[in-house]
């Protein structure tokens, strides 16, 4: 598990590969497919951190947690108010384990 303020902002983008297929010439028999599972943020802003933090998802098969579990299942809540900006907390896990 990874937590943290990464300064990563990703609305709602997907934080898995879709349309992932298996590729039986191309792939090792042990690939697994990429499971998407759908969430929802009330931050809608999306910056260049937040596109490095997904493509780490898509490599390593850690998924956002925010709004997937917990009191904040499909809220995606903000925890940081500021005067110009308000945000999301980030939290990663291999999240399979409590969806598969």
């Amino acid at each position: 598990m990874l937590f943290g303020d990464f300064n990563a902002r990703v609305s709602c983008k997907q934080d898995s590969i879709l349309c992932d297929t298996f590729i039986a010439d191309i792939d090792a028999d042990d690939y697994v497919i990429d499971n998407p599972l759908s969430r929802n943020s009330m931050d809608k802003e999306i910056n260049s951190h937040g596109d490095k933090l997904l493509d780490l998802c898509k490599a390593t098969a850690l998924r956002k947690a925010n709004s997937r579990i917990g009191s904040d299942f499909w809220k995606g809540t903000y925890i940081c108010f500021n005067i110009n900006v308000s945000s999301v907390f980030d939290y990663l896990l291999l999240i399979e384990q409590y969806f598969n």
